[in-house]
């Protein structure tokens, strides 16, 4: 896959980094992304845990996504963020559903990280998110190389 500047942009400003993904890789994140959506599908779990399982269902395509460019993310603080918001570039993601990612992003880290208080989404909210990251997961499957025929 070709990279845009985008990519160039962010391994500069230490948000990614270049590294050849491995035989397998790019396969095993979309089957943790299908792992994190079957917890976040089933309505037994906490509307917390659901909630952050779609969220990882994401980032995990959007590794997936990245590592098909031969890019990783870094552990730098933000990195999550931009992961997901290349998913406009690395599989061309409808702009329509980055808010919907964005707010994810922003809910997940409030929880992780600032401990303000839980959030506690609504069901609309995980629904949204859970059928968001069902379409891209699709996306992912469609157009990323398949792992086993390199």
């Amino acid at each position: 896959m070709k990279r845009p500047v985008q990519a160039k942009n962010l391994v500069e400003l230490g948000y990614l980094h270049d590294e050849p993904h491995s035989k397998d890789e790019l396969d095993g994140c979309l089957s943790l992304a299908e792992g994190f959506l079957q917890v976040a599908r089933n309505d037994r779990f906490d509307v917390r845990v659901r909630y952050l399982n779609a969220y990882e269902a994401v980032f995990q395509i959007a590794t997936a996504g990245l590592r098909a460019m031969n890019l990783r993310p870094s552990q730098k603080a933000g990195s999550r963020a931009q992961s997901i918001q290349a998913l406009a570039w690395t599989l061309d993601v409808e702009k329509a559903v980055m808010p919907i990612l964005i707010h994810a992003n922003r809910e997940r880290a409030e929880t992780t990280y600032r401990k303000t208080g839980q959030v506690v989404p609504g069901r609309q909210e995980i629904a949204a998110l859970v059928a968001t990251a069902e379409g891209i997961l699709e996306l992912a499957k469609r157009r990323l190389p398949r792992d086993d025929r390199e």
